[in-house]
C-alpha cells in the first residue's frame, strides 16, 4: 500500500520542476518558407543596418542635446565636463 502512494506521488506533476520545460520537449517542425527567407535576408540586412546606422544616418536627438532635458545628475554633471559636442560624441 505504502509503494502505491509513492508510485502515485512520483508521477504528479510537479510544475516548479524545471525539467518540464526543457527544449528538448518541444516539437521539431520544419522552417516555413519565410522563415528560411527571413534566415538568409537577416546576414546581410543586419550588416547594412549596422553601416548605416554607424556611418550615414544622422540622429538628432543624440547629435542636439539641450541641458535642460537631462535628468541624471551624473549624466550632467559628464554634459558641463565635456560640453555640447563631447557629449553627443560619447553618446552616439
Amino acid at each position: 500500500m505504502m509503494e502505491e502512494n509513492t508510485s502515485a506521488k512520483e508521477k504528479k506533476y510537479d510544475v516548479l520542476d524545471m525539467q518540464n520545460y526543457r527544449i528538448e520537449k518541444l516539437p521539431k517542425r520544419k522552417k516555413s518558407k519565410f522563415e528560411r527567407t527571413l534566415a538568409i535576408v537577416g546576414i546581410p540586412l543586419s550588416i547594412f543596418a549596422f553601416i548605416y546606422f554607424g556611418f550615414f544616418a544622422h540622429l538628432s536627438f543624440l547629435e542636439d542635446i539641450e541641458a535642460s532635458t537631462i535628468v541624471a545628475s551624473k549624466a550632467k554633471a559628464a554634459f558641463d565636463r565635456l560640453g555640447e559636442a563631447g557629449f553627443a560624441r560619447i553618446n552616439t
